[in-house]
C-alpha cells in the first residue's frame, strides 16, 4: 500500500525463578519472582530486520537502560534538564 510503513517488534522475556513456555501465540511465565520484558519496535517505510531488533536485545538489562534512561527522561520530565 502507498505511504504505508511496516513495523516490527520483539520482545524478551527476562525472568528470576519459575520457567517461560511458548504456547503457539502465547507466552507462559508460572511461579516466578521476577518477569521483566525487554521490547524493541521499529518501524520504517523500508524493510525491518527482526533478526537484528532481536540481537539488540541480547545485551544486559543494566547495559540497555544506561542507553535508553537519557532519552525516556528528556521525553518524560523535559524540565528535568533545563537550567
Amino acid at each position: 500500500m502507498p505511504g504505508a510503513a511496516e513495523f516490527v517488534g520483539v520482545t524478551r522475556v527476562v525472568v528470576t525463578g519459575g520457567r517461560v513456555t511458548v504456547e503457539e501465540d502465547a507466552v507462559r511465565v508460572e511461579a516466578t519472582k521476577c518477569v521483566v520484558l525487554l521490547t524493541r519496535m521499529d518501524g520504517s517505510s523500508t524493510p525491518v530486520d527482526a533478526k537484528a531488533l532481536s540481537e539488540a536485545l541480547l545485551a544486559e538489562y543494566d547495559e540497555l537502560l544506561a542507553r535508553h534512561a537519557p532519552i525516556h527522561g528528556e521525553l518524560y520530565d523535559p524540565g528535568r534538564n533545563s537550567t
